[in-house]
């Protein structure tokens, strides 16, 4: 929750500024990387495994979720029309909705 609001203060900062909805969406989403992982890892999940390992699953993680929030951005704003803080959260909600699974069960699983 903390990351999320973090980042949508970054995403709608800039874009109130005058920066556009992919440029905003990829600064937040890059600022609350290290963020997001050493949260997720020591609060939500208080997992102790291989940093190293967990750590690459989460850039792949990560980055499967980026993928599919941009996408929704995309349709969201191009094939939609829709405005450009609403398309944002959708696609938040896109990014969490795979996410969260993958940091549950894929990184960090039980390591025993």
């Amino acid at each position: 929750m903390v990351n999320t609001v973090f980042g949508f203060a970054i995403i709608f900062g800039l874009m109130s500024c005058g920066v556009g909805p992919f440029v905003s969406n990829a600064l937040g989403y890059l600022t609350g990387l290290s963020v997001g992982f050493l949260l997720a890892r020591y609060v939500v999940f208080q997992n102790d495994g291989n940093l190293f390992a967990q750590g690459w699953r989460y850039i792949i993680a990560f980055a499967i979720s980026y993928c599919a929030n941009l996408t929704i951005l995309f349709l969201s704003l191009n094939q939609f029309g829709l405005e450009r803080y609403l398309s944002q959260i959708l696609a938040s909600g896109t990014y969490v909705a795979l996410m969260y699974p993958l940091s549950r069960w894929v990184v960090f699983m039980n390591e025993t």
